[in-house]
């Protein structure tokens, strides 16, 4: 009899999604497409020609994709998942865990409601937000210092007080 967690990591091997941090839905799409094309009995290797391969990566599927939060709760912590039924009688669960795994559970936690993770589209789009509200400012700024330049003929204080605003938004 196996462990929840054994099957997890059997199903992301058919797959082959056993190395994955994380998986959505359309990297598991794109995973069951990959192995049903290579083991589909139509086009397969001969040895794969019984279907029971190609009937394992189907099963394999629909286990991580009507578990999908669970599979990816187990990829962060895959001994959370590696208990061993102890006392049949009673269905009690402990778990085989040292506190090292204990403490970086709780730690883990924490950082993961403080942080937030982001998609390299979005990263790319924050990134581009922020060259143009600098390419802004230094716009600002030198319109600012050119101004400060002009009313420095006329009122001399007044053009320094501005210039040394201008020059402190340019850095």
């Amino acid at each position: 009899m196996s462990t929840f967690g054994e099957k997890i990591k059997e199903n992301l091997t058919i797959l082959g999604l056993d190395n994955e941090n994380e998986i959505d839905e359309n990297k598991l799409k794109r995973a069951y497409l990959k192995q049903s094309k290579k083991y589909h009995p139509d086009v397969c290797e001969e040895k794969y020609k019984d279907g029971l391969m190609f009937k394992k990566i189907n099963e394999a599927n629909s286990f991580i994709k009507d578990n999908l939060s669970t599979v990816n709760d187990y990829l962060l912590n895959p001994s959370k998942y590696s208990y061993e039924e102890m006392k049949q009688s009673n269905n009690q669960y402990y778990y085989n865990t040292n506190m090292d795994d204990l403490f970086s559970q709780i730690f883990r936690a924490f950082q993961q409601s403080s942080q937030k993770v982001y998609s390299e589209e979005e990263i790319n789009r924050i990134k581009k937000e922020r060259r143009k509200q600098t390419i802004k400012r230094r716009i600002f700024a030198a319109f600012g210092l050119a101004f400060a330049v002009f009313i420095a003929f006329f009122m001399p204080n007044l053009g320094l007080a501005f210039s040394l605003i201008a020059l402190l938004l340019l850095l």
